[in-house]
């Protein structure tokens, strides 16, 4: 003797249940207007190793400096605008000979090449 047995089942509309509980379909949206093509955004060269490129980005990032702070901060050797130890951190992550050669030579060849900015 089992409760299930004495149970009477319950009536159970089968198309009601569909209608509460399953999803409409998606109507696709017809586009009267022509689609605009995107515009490319602009390739940067990338010509340092990546790990070096990375850790200066993050590096240049972190610190809040841009590539003419640096240049002002060199050729002026002026201090206050950069500090002796963010100077030293960067002279650590500089391009080795070959890299620096690999940039000038993709300079010469497209000089309007946007550089990434780890290589600026």
């Amino acid at each position: 003797d089992f409760l299930w047995e004495k149970l009477d089942e319950a009536p159970f509309d089968v198309e009601e249940f569909g209608d509460l509980f399953c999803k409409a379909p998606v109507k696709k949206k017809v586009s009267t207007e022509k689609q605009v093509p995107r515009k490319k955004t602009k390739e940067v060269a990338k010509i340092l190793d990546g790990k070096r490129s990375q850790a200066v980005g993050i590096f240049i990032s972190s610190a809040h400096i841009t590539s003419s702070d640096i240049e002002s901060a060199l050729l002026d050797f002026d201090p206050s605008i950069l500090s002796v130890e963010v100077l030293q951190t960067l002279y650590e992550q500089r391009a080795s000979p070959a890299e620096l050669s690999d940039l000038e030579a993709h300079l010469k060849a497209k000089p309007d090449t946007t550089l990434d900015r780890p290589e600026q």
